[in-house]
């Protein structure tokens, strides 16, 4: 009788979990939409593919310094735009690049407002904001130092940005990261089916510090930059003299 009951009670834990099993449904996994790139984005960021585009040809290409300007602003413009529409998590290393650019034009500006008005080169600590320029052309500046007997005695041994060669280092500068953040923003709307422009073949390089000039102290601030820099030098235009800007490697 015993067995009859432990059996009879087997069979009915049994049937109780298999009844339980069968109406038991795995729990769906949470679904995540991925970032879509609305049409407003590919708008903008082609426009502001153009407009940066112009920028860098103007750039290269040697304009006056007001036209420069204007078409940095321009492009600034353009960029807020865009910015402003930009989908979260798209495309993050290519807004990265994008502000690196916007900022080196934008300095370069600085510094060569600071030589038509014949301010002081930006020195160190923070004169004209030495730092700042620092932070975002790094070793890749051409930084050297006043020698010992400058006429200025406050700035005697210190180091400072020479005008001509940083602002072409920084136009460099903001020419590269504006291509390797042009390239990804073209995969992202080739992607997503938009009409994205043709590439444009430039050659993007890395950016990566190379061997900096060593400090002279008896450098003056007339003195040329090292050879191994080959560091092309801007005749730039001043109150006086409103040239254009041309480029020409230093002998």
């Amino acid at each position: 009788m015993e067995m009859v009951n432990a059996r009879l009670l087997i069979m009915c834990l049994l049937v109780v979990l298999l009844s339980h099993g069968c109406g038991h449904k795995q729990p769906k996994e949470p679904f995540t939409e991925e970032p879509k790139v609305t049409q407003e984005f590919k708008t903008q960021a082609m426009n502001f593919i153009e407009a940066g585009t112009a920028t860098s040809a103007k750039a290269s290409k040697g304009v006056p310094y007001t036209d420069l300007k204007a078409q940095v602003v321009s492009t600034n413009a353009a960029y807020d735009l865009m910015l402003a529409v930009w989908p979260e998590d798209i495309a993050i290393d290519a807004k990265v690049e994008f502000e690196l650019a916007i900022e080196r034009w934008d300095l370069a500006l600085d510094l060569w407002d600071l030589k038509i008005r014949q301010a002081d080169n930006p020195t160190e600590p923070d004169i004209n904001r030495f730092d700042h320029f620092l932070k975002f052309g790094g070793c890749h500046l051409d930084v050297q130092t006043f020698g010992k007997s400058y006429l200025v005695k406050a700035y005697r041994g210190k180091r400072y940005l020479p005008f001509d060669s940083n602002i072409k280092i920084l136009l460099d500068l903001a020419e590269m990261s504006f291509q390797t953040g042009r390239t990804q923003i073209l995969k992202i709307l080739q992607n997503e089916g938009g009409e994205a422009p043709e590439e444009t073949g430039s050659e993007v390089t890395e950016d990566k510090c190379g061997d900096m000039p060593k400090e002279n102290d008896d450098k003056t601030q007339d003195t040329k930059p090292t050879e191994a820099w080959r560091v092309l030098r801007l005749n730039m235009p001043t109150a006086n003299n409103p040239t254009k800007l041309a480029l020409r490697e230093t002998s």
